[in-house]
């Protein structure tokens, strides 16, 4: 690779990342406001449509995104075509997520408002398959400054028009008003971009590309479809069984709990993606083990995070959703830990698709979604409480992390061969005390982590008492000094160190810092 394309290559990526990230915290920021604005029984509402329509992105996207990328970017030629086939292919998929949501929301006995409120939202989930569409082919030319500069103008003006709206007195029609207004302008924005450029969808429609497109994108739109529904099964149960007040209160726990697996989580995986690709093929035998260090490091920056926010909910929600939703402080205290979990398994979720093992996670998913929804109806018609929803979540996810760890034996166990040959059960039974030989080191280093996160939440609770943030950064900074004493190996600072190099712009940073120097 020339050093030119490299550099375009990292301004590219730099400039998703940073686009990425202010859309997400500026979308959170209006999610919490709200949420506020809104109160319990009407954010409810608005939670159980907002849920429905996350499951109908799966069935509207199919997966087709990440598949018209990739194939464009190898025919840039054949653009026009490739756009019209999946102008063909999400629109009856669109109509189709449309009939789905609406018709989820009658089987489940909604009430009518949700099910307008849905057939509302559907409307906006179709205007919005037109822009995406000529976003992903932006994508595929390269041209991601374009993108990024529609994407945050689009939620920017969305979110202020919606505010006024909202501050007008028109509630979550008004929301859904600005939603359909800036969906449409943003569409229109992304055509143009083509457009002007000459390229346009090209008839007669290619059959051939259309059902090539099709069954390439299935398996991952199975596995998008099960992973949202995992995400959002909870909500949508307690609103079947409990009503939209309870739903309500478990919505900001969510917004908090996604919100710190986005920052801390999300975008640092889908840098670090490249480069656990590279050391893959590098060295498949010794993979494992950088898994299990980037499995350790996750461990470590999350567990004080969750600590925090368990000890903390009360003036946490107290201060951003205001007494209202004071049921919701019990459920973000369990949820939190929903959060931790998931940041945990998101790593070996993306270890198993480097090694192109999606259909395994897809399985897991949907173990984690049957017990999940078992769980959950039973605990919520036993108790009536939305904890149960968050405990569920909580129990489920401990259980797929389990089973995710399973996928890597050799990092369980520390050894790198594979076994030759299916053990006999006696041989398994002799084999248990080797095996827990072997995990005992992973046992203690959890446990010490988990010593000085106990100790940091005492400090936490102790200066807490002069006001939650100054007892939130006092025990931040002991945690800090805890680890950096004696919680971090050599092989995790050196893979920080790795991490903080192939993160996009830093090479670029630490060039203009030591042309300054």
């Amino acid at each position: 690779m020339s050093a030119t394309i490299a550099t375009k290559t990292t301004r590219n990526a730099l400039v998703l990342i940073v686009s990425s990230v202010f859309t997400r915290a500026i979308l959170l920021l209006w999610q919490i406001g709200l949420t506020t604005a809104l109160g319990p029984e009407v954010s409810g509402i608005y939670t159980t449509v907002q849920s429905l329509m996350a499951v109908s992105t799966a069935v509207v996207g199919f997966g087709l995104g990440i598949i018209l990328i990739r194939d464009v970017a190898r025919e840039p030629q054949k653009i026009s075509q490739y756009w019209t086939s999946i102008l063909f292919l999400q629109t009856v998929l669109g109509l189709l997520a449309y009939v789905m949501s609406v018709g989820a929301a009658l089987l489940a006995g909604y009430s009518d408002i949700i099910v307008a409120y849905t057939a509302i939202g559907g409307l906006s989930l179709m205007i919005d398959i037109f822009g995406t569409m000529a976003s992903d082919l932006l994508v595929a030319q390269e041209r991601m400054t374009i993108k990024s500069v529609i994407e945050v103008g689009h939620i920017i003006i969305r979110v202020l028009s919606a505010a006024v709206f909202l501050r007008l007195g028109w509630g979550v029609m008004g929301v859904y008003i600005a939603t359909l207004a800036t969906g449409i302008i943003r569409s229109a924005l992304f055509w143009a971009v083509h457009l002007t450029q000459g390229f346009h969808p090209s008839m007669p429609l290619d059959r051939a590309l259309t059902w090539r497109l099709f069954w390439n994108a299935a398996p991952l739109a199975v596995a998008s479809f099960f992973n949202l529904l995992y995400q959002h099964i909870d909500k949508l149960i307690t609103t079947a069984l409990l009503g939209e007040k309870s739903t309500g209160y478990i919505g900001p726990a969510f917004t908090i709990s996604q919100g710190v697996i986005e920052v801390l989580n999300t975008t640092i995986l889908i840098s670090l993606f490249p480069y656990m690709s590279r050391q893959y093929v590098a060295d498949e035998q010794g993979y494992g083990e950088r898994v299990a260090t980037l499995l350790r490091l996750m461990f470590v920056f999350s567990l004080p995070v969750a600590v925090t926010i368990t000890l903390f909910a009360e003036p946490i929600v107290l201060l951003i959703f205001k007494a209202p939703f004071a049921p919701t402080i019990g459920v973000l205290r369990i949820l939190i830990w929903f959060a931790f979990l998931t940041m945990i398994g998101n790593v070996l979720v993306q270890a198993l698709q480097v090694q192109n093992r999606q259909r395994r996670v897809l399985w897991i998913r949907l173990v984690g979604l049957v017990i999940n929804v078992i769980f959950t109806v039973a605990v919520l018609l036993a108790f009536r409480d939305p904890q149960g929803a968050a405990l569920s979540a909580v129990v489920t996810q401990a259980l797929v992390l389990g089973l995710l760890l399973l996928q890597f034996p050799e990092m369980i166990s520390g050894r790198s061969e594979k076994r030759k040959s299916k053990p006999t059960l006696m041989g398994r039974l002799g084999q248990f005390p080797e095996f827990v030989s072997d995990i005992m080191p992973g046992i203690r280093y959890t446990v010490r982590i988990s010593l000085m996160a106990v100790i940091s939440g005492a400090v936490m609770l102790l200066f807490g008492r002069i006001h939650f943030i100054v007892g939130s950064f006092v025990g931040l900074l002991v945690y800090a000094a805890l680890i950096w004493r004696g919680g971090l190996a050599d092989t995790d600072r050196a893979l920080v160190r790795q991490i903080i190099a192939v993160i996009p712009g830093t090479a670029w940073l630490r060039a203009r810092i030591a042309g300054r120097l």
